[in-house]
């Protein structure tokens, strides 16, 4: 009988080879990232597009309904042209005005809660995981976002990472990849 409770006892007290405890659920981030996108005055987005760079910043943020409202405009030789408005929200980031124009369908760049088969602009897009993504700019943690226009193409893939928006996007064709991210203004 003591033999059976010291051998018990030993077991009980042995180190376990089982998996740790995950962690309690009120320890996690209660919100996965959700601003894909720069959010202040001043942020530079610069890039390589082919032997191309091409440069754009922040012009004005400013709260909407269920949001913020990211005015950019692209930057070439001193001069400024109309880039893109988005509205970034929990939602993800939806474009309101691309190079100057309204228009008439806004359409989801990212479209979240990030989950496995979340598909928008008629199945044309979908969210495809977080990767580690490498750029001239360093190493990001960005959600994939895949875009087919038809079923039988090659998807054009985009990297977005928070804070910062899409950091890589390539197709079969062609690519870009963030060279350099200067910070603007905090709020």
């Amino acid at each position: 009988m003591r033999t059976v409770l010291f051998v018990l006892l030993a077991c009980a007290l042995a180190p376990s080879a089982a998996p740790a405890a995950p962690v309690p659920k009120h320890l996690m981030p209660k919100d996965e990232p959700h601003h894909l996108y720069p959010t202040r005055v001043g942020d530079r987005h610069i890039s390589f597009y082919g032997s191309a760079v091409i440069e754009w910043v922040v012009t004005e943020v400013k709260e909407v309904e269920g949001g913020l409202m990211v005015r950019s405009e692209n930057e070439r030789d001193g001069r400024r042209t109309p880039h893109e408005v988005v509205v970034v929200s929990r939602h993800g980031v939806k474009v309101i005005e691309y190079n100057g124009k309204k228009l008439d369908e806004p359409f989801w760049w990212v479209k979240l809660p990030h989950a496995g088969g979340n598909t928008w602009n008629d199945n044309k897009w979908k969210t495809a995981g977080w990767e580690d993504v490498e750029v001239p700019a360093g190493k990001f943690r960005a959600m994939r976002v895949e875009r087919a226009e038809r079923a039988d193409a090659t998807p054009t893939t985009y990297w977005w990472a928070p804070g910062i928006g899409c950091v890589k996007w390539s197709s079969d064709r062609t690519g870009r990849e963030l060279k350099q991210f200067i910070s603007g203004k905090s709020p």
